[in-house]
């Protein structure tokens, strides 16, 4: 049975207050992240990362500092069956400037090296590096009073698609030169062609096929209609049953790339530190396809593509149709993230002056860029496995997720709210009725792109957070959502009643759901086979949000006239919330009151386990309290969420058991294997703040906001910046740990971050 915590590498990063830069020079939203010029060690630099993602599950990401520390890093990584299948194409650029007059060559690039060197090593010359408008920009010394500029971006909301229409991963490179009349820019490509789970070594007698040099004279369709000239372009395929990449290098206008094949070959033993600390193979070599260079004039601005996209067969796209290049000193302001014209609302977008201003305006307007990351395309067939069409799904975290049914349905509220994409939030949901069989939601669909089997229907709470997010994204769309998936919503509630997989139904003597495997809610970790939190039996959130989704069934069956229908799902809903009411409260006037520190009363995590009820003080409580339909008091869900403050909330994210449980692990580091048993033992996860702020709302009249705010050093400083971490160590300083950029981290923060805004 799959785990979420198969692939979760641990990463490092430090705490530490938030640099903010203001720009004296046109007003784009910045974000200063430290570099080691900033005196900072490079080895806390070096577990800042950067990311840009395409819209399809492919993206480009790296160390701020240069060195790829994981084997998930790289220049064009891109999905070959979107949004999974995501193959490293182009990994690095190696990057020297030279002919800088008074001035020594200076190199760009860093690499670091099996034996721990560190070459060449331009992270000496690194300036800064900035999120400009979210853009990963850096910016060199490059001698004479010269610095270089670099931009790296793909197009979230609207991926590029190739000469036949297909979407196509792409990612941009733009240098522009400042304060030197001239200087010759230099790159070489180092490529490779792999699965990004694994590491790659070379052979000398192996060479990668590389064709000479050619010219398209119409504009790659993801260029501005307004750049068109003659682009140099290079195909690179490692073999022949290998996918076939591009490079298009446009030049400056009046310039033209230079391009020399002799300095093909392969280069030796790249260290990805990350992979070593996680006990994993982390070396690998790369593949030189060449050099190519140009002279550059001040203020200049050149581009390089490297795409998958077919190159050369399409006509120009309209004018401004294409990203342009955008420096810190455009005369006009960059573009933000877009969002499609054909959604019911739109985010509302504090101005550039406010964004500067205001360190709660900064922070949200970063997660509606971040949240646009986790919105891509997929290729869906319905549970018989035909009937393919294209439509939207939500990828659970980069580097290593892929689209996870329960990480969906709890992040889409959030991302919708954030982004404003309704219409495609309605996709996703369409898409994911489609596959829902014997009343169950897939967990996630498997990595190869085969087909969905019997195997991956293995969750108990995934598909009753697809009627919680129906119920959300239903109101922001206007109502007509709930009656296009009115015949799934009918087979959930009766495959559930009557009983589906895994044990998963109604029990009758109580009206609860139960199950019957212990592997099946999200704390989901076995190691060697042993549930890490075995919850069989009748765990808490579940049967609170079955009892939210038939309060919702009763409601909507009323709005279509259906009343004997409404008035069954509200005889279940009464008995369920009877039952639960008297079954997982835990007080000192109730049956098995285990005692905690500094509370008078919390929830059971399970009841009727096999075991028998498991008291351990856990956050899974807080979603009950979160949702208005429990039938719980306003002084029950204070004592709730009173409780897991005390015990269970850090400034990152909310523990997954208290530190006074024997069972508690504090860091989530070291090999798969302690990584997963730490996993949901006391690791805290930024997710759950959403309902600890909503059911904090719903029980205090203040407060909420302080729940929340301690994120923003995470989101500008460490780990992924401008993003989210799936997860954190429940131990002091709280080390951001697993993948950099989790949708229900950035959803959910975001989502109650606007929750909590303070009326004026």
């Amino acid at each position: 049975m799959a785990s979420r915590s198969m692939k979760s590498p641990a990463v490092s990063a430090s705490l530490g207050p938030a640099p903010v830069s203001t720009d004296d020079e046109g007003g784009f939203a910045r974000e200063h992240v430290s570099v080691p010029s900033d005196g900072v060690p490079l080895d806390q630099c070096l577990t800042r990362e950067w990311l840009v993602t395409d819209g399809l599950g492919g993206y480009a990401s790296g160390s701020v500092p240069g060195p790829h520390t994981r084997r998930y890093h790289g220049l064009l990584v891109a999905p070959l069956a979107p949004p999974l299948g995501r193959h490293v194409l182009l990994s690095h650029l190696d990057e020297l400037v030279s002919g800088v007059a008074g001035a020594t060559p200076v190199s760009l690039s860093s690499h670091e090296f099996e034996d721990g060197t560190i070459h060449p090593r331009g992270l000496d010359h690194l300036r800064s590096f900035e999120l400009i408008d979210g853009r990963p920009t850096w910016i060199w010394d490059i001698g004479s009073g010269g610095q270089i500029e670099r931009q790296i971006w793909c197009d979230t909301s609207n991926p590029v698609a190739d000469a036949s229409g297909h979407h196509a991963s792409a990612t941009h490179i733009s240098w522009t030169l400042l304060g030197v009349p001239s200087a010759t820019l230099q790159i070489r490509p180092l490529a490779t062609s792999r699965d990004f789970h694994a590491e790659w070594r070379g052979n000398g007698d192996w060479h990668f096929e590389i064709s000479p040099v050619r010219k398209s004279h119409t504009s790659p369709p993801y260029l501005d209609a307004r750049s068109a000239q003659d682009h140099a372009v290079i195909d690179v395929r490692a073999h022949q049953h290998a996918p076939s990449w591009h490079l298009v290098a446009t030049p400056p206008r009046g310039a033209t790339w230079n391009w020399d094949s002799s300095s093909a070959g392969w280069w030796w033993n790249f260290l990805h530190r990350e992979e070593r600390a996680r006990g994993f193979d982390h070396v690998e070599d790369l593949y030189c396809v060449g050099t190519l260079s140009t002279t550059m004039q001040e203020g200049q601005a050149l581009t390089v593509t490297a795409t998958v996209a077919a190159i050369g067969a399409a006509p120009n796209p309209a004018p401004g149709a294409g990203r342009t290049v955008v420096t810190r000193r455009t005369a006009s302001p960059p573009r933000r993230v877009s969002v499609a014209a054909s959604l019911t609302i739109e985010p509302p977008s504090a101005s550039v002056g406010q964004v500067q201003g205001d360190a709660d305006s900064r922070f949200l307007e970063q997660l509606r860029r971040a949240a646009n990351d986790f919105i891509v395309v997929r290729n869906f067939s319905d549970r018989h496995g035909s009937g393919a069409s294209t439509g939207r799904t939500v990828i659970a975290g980069y580097h290593w997720f892929g689209d996870w049914g329960r990480d969906t349905m709890i992040a889409l509220p959030g991302l919708t709210q954030l982004t404003g994409r309704v219409a495609e939030a309605c996709e996703v949901l369409g898409a994911w009725a489609r596959v829902v069989n014997r009343g169950m939601l897939p967990n996630r669909f498997p990595d190869s792109g085969a087909q969905l089997g019997e195997g991956d229907y293995n969750t108990v709470d995934a598909t009753l957070w697809f009627i919680h997010a129906i119920d959300r994204i239903d109101t922001m769309a206007g109502g007509a959502l709930v009656d296009s998936l009115w015949p799934v919503l009918t087979e959930i509630i009766e495959c559930h009643t009557a009983g589906t997989r895994h044990g998963i139904g109604v029990d009758p003597a109580d009206g609860l759901v139960r199950c019957s495997d212990g592997q099946l809610t999200w704390m989901d970790a076995r190691v060697d086979g042993i549930d890490q939190t075995p919850r069989a039996g009748k765990p808490v959130e579940v049967n609170a949000l079955w009892i939210h989704a038939l309060s919702l069934m009763s409601q909507w069956a009323d709005g279509r006239g259906d009343r004997q229908g409404a008035d069954r799902y509200r005889v279940a809903r009464t008995r369920a919330s009877e039952s639960f009411q008297r079954r997982f409260w835990c007080g000192p006037t109730t049956g098995g009151w285990h005692r905690v520190d500094g509370t008078t009363g919390y929830l059971l995590d399970v009841i009727d386990g096999p075991q028998g009820n498991d008291a351990s003080l856990r956050p899974n409580q807080l979603i009950a309290a979160a949702l208005p339909a429990t039938p719980l008091t306003r002084t029950q869900r204070r004592q709730v969420t009173e409780t897991v403050r005390a015990h269970l909330w850090t400034p990152r994210g909310v523990r997954t058991l208290t530190p006074a449980d024997p069972r508690y692990r504090g860091k989530c580091s070291g090999t798969a294997e302690t990584r997963d048993s730490a996993y949901h033992r006391g690791t805290a996860w930024a997710w759950l703040l959403g309902p600890m702020v909503d059911a904090w709302m719903l029980s205090h009249e203040t407060g909420a906001r302080a729940l929340l705010s301690p994120l923003r050093e995470h989101l500008w400083d460490d780990a992924g910046v401008g993003t989210i971490s799936e997860i954190f160590d429940g131990d002091a300083p709280h080390t951001a740990r697993g993948s950099i950029a989790q949708a229900w981290s950035v959803a959910e923060v975001g989502r109650a971050w606007i929750a909590s805004t303070p009326l004026a």
